[in-house]
């Protein structure tokens, strides 16, 4: 899967389908890189887009775990590089490799699943299979791990209107 060097989320893959508020949560993470005036758009600022879209099952699965989310939003906030000048319009902003392989593993976890889409939760469990990220450390001092999330994921979706 390559990743074109650009800022539209046009590129995000489409099977299996993406869902509206992942969509929403990348476009967050993309207006939020902008803003802060950052060349690149990374892990911390996709969870923080999916932390502002605010809804879906891995904003459930997060607080089911019992992780504060303002507390979660300024610890990611943390982590990213100092604030520049915003110089990158979003449509120029490049995604790293992590982000790649972030998807790359939420496609998996898709399939995994048998869902017929991957959404927020599918990027959050992508995210995870990388415990030396930020995202991942950070966390981790949640007490949230990779198997948590996933259990829980199952949980939630199980608890669902038509599930």
């Amino acid at each position: 899967m390559s990743i074109p060097n650009h800022g539209h989320v046009q590129w995000l893959p489409r099977r299996p389908l993406v869902t509206t508020r992942t969509h929403e949560a990348f476009t967050f993470a993309l207006r939020r890189a902008e803003r802060l005036g950052h060349d690149d758009v990374t892990d911390e600022h996709v969870v923080l887009g999916i932390l502002e879209e605010g809804h879906g099952i891995a904003v459930a699965v997060l607080h089911h775990l019992g992780v504060p989310l303002d507390t979660l939003t300024r610890e990611l906030e943390a982590e990213l590089p100092p604030v520049g000048t915003p110089r990158t319009p979003a449509s120029k902003l490049s995604w790293t490799r992590s982000i790649e392989r972030v998807l790359e593993g939420a496609v998996v976890e898709s399939r995994e699943l048998g869902t017929e889409y991957y959404g927020a939760e599918h990027v959050l469990l992508g995210i995870l299979r990388d415990p030396s990220s930020a995202t991942s450390r950070v966390l981790a001092r949640h007490g949230v791990a990779y198997e948590d999330v996933r259990r829980e994921m199952e949980r939630v979706r199980a608890m669902q209107p038509g599930a």
